[in-house]
């Protein structure tokens, strides 16, 4: 007899037995049962009191029966997915997403992605939109938490532009776990373990749904596989650079459907860009004026992903913005985008890089109109 089928009769003769327990169970005991399941008082009630289930009853209990009796559809499928649990069934997956995010993993092998499809020679300092990120994964799916975001810091060290860009995502509604590394540290297992960790807390706390893991790293196939055994659906999302072996292959051939595997390569442009004083690109567009100290660099991505292009930037202070352009195309491109939401009188200068200064012509009335100048 195969392993397999050894632990398929096994886990027959254990739901058998659970059966047969509950069979014998009296209306009080279930009750308690159910509340200890997070069953509501009153559906309780219902049940026990009005309708006199016992335990025999309770297993040929369904979604449209519960209904009838006046129980609202939530409740109804919960004590339907316990029957079927008891019974050995498989729980059917409630369709609600659980986000988990490996930030240093992500952000490391972006780096190399980035620097591979741009065709750069150093890594560029990469920032990534998480917000737009969750869009692109949920695609009008539902959470089932809010987002979590698990990332080494090292307590040596302290960095308030770091410190504010993850307030800003606490505010756009993720939760953010910083887990402290030592210094020179090659190694992240902290923020593995701490993923893994939370990872299983969900399984064993939620009813299956979907559990998204946004990391490569070979450390998370045991909660994977532990997902997937549970009856969950698994994506695994992230680059093709840096992803372990095991998510290619060995456990789609393993679960098939309940598995699945995408690559972000071809979407970098679109919740990804870069931050520097100098960058490789041959042209620098140069504004200054207050209008820009109400944009954002999620208004400044909005452009270069509606242009189709990489964006890259440097704030030099809160009203003078660098922007770069990598090719005369692309030049003419973002002029045309930001001319056509103002007026603007631009100075070529014959220096190598080419500067082109945006001197724009805006009324405080209209900055109060238009919060993002260059954004419709």
């Amino acid at each position: 007899m195969s392993k397999n089928k050894r632990k398929r009769g096994k886990c027959t003769t254990k739901s058998t037995r659970l059966t047969k327990k509950v069979t014998k169970w009296s209306s009080q005991k279930l009750g308690k049962f159910l509340k200890s399941k997070g069953i509501n008082e009153e559906v309780i009630k219902i049940i026990i009191d009005k309708q006199k289930v016992d335990g025999s009853s309770f297993l040929g209990l369904t979604t449209v029966k519960l209904e009838k009796w006046g129980i609202p559809g939530g409740p109804a499928i919960k004590i339907e997915n316990l029957v079927k649990e008891i019974q050995g069934g498989k729980r059917p997956i409630t369709g609600e997403v659980f986000l988990l995010f490996d930030h240093s993993n992500l952000l490391e092998q972006g780096k190399e992605t980035v620097k591979h499809e741009e065709n750069l020679v150093d890594k560029p300092n990469l920032y990534i939109d998480y917000k737009r990120l969750q869009e692109k994964i949920l695609d009008k799916r539902n959470l089932g938490d809010p987002s979590e975001i698990f990332c080494s810091c090292y307590s040596q060290s302290h960095d308030k532009k770091i410190d504010n860009l993850w307030n800003k995502r606490r505010k756009q509604g993720f939760v953010i776990k910083l887990i402290k590394q030592k210094p020179n540290s090659t190694r992240e297992k902290k923020v593995d373990t701490s993923l893994i960790v939370r990872g299983m807390e969900i399984l064993y706390t939620r009813e299956p749904g979907i559990l998204v893991i946004v990391a490569g790293d070979s450390d998370y196939t045991p909660l994977v596989q532990k997902a997937l055994d549970k009856e969950w659906k698994v994506e695994i999302w992230f680059w093709s650079l840096g992803l372990s072996r095991e998510y290619k292959s060995e456990l789609s051939n393993k679960f098939g459907i309940n598995y699945s595997l995408h690559l972000l390569d071809d979407e970098y442009k679109k919740f990804t860009y870069a931050r520097s004083p100098e960058s490789p690109r041959e042209f620098t567009f140069e504004i200054e004026h207050k209008c820009v100290e109400n944009l954002e660099d999620e208004d400044l991505l909005k452009i270069f992903v509606d242009l189709d292009l990489f964006g890259w930037w440097h704030w030099d202070n809160y009203n003078h913005l660098l922007v770069y352009v990598n090719t005369e195309k692309q030049r003419k491109e973002v002029k045309k985008t930001l001319k056509r939401f103002e007026e603007c009188e631009e100075h070529e200068n014959n220096e190598n890089n080419k500067n082109l200064n945006l001197a724009l012509d805006l009324d405080k009335n209209k900055l109060r109109e238009n919060k993002f100048c260059y954004i419709t």
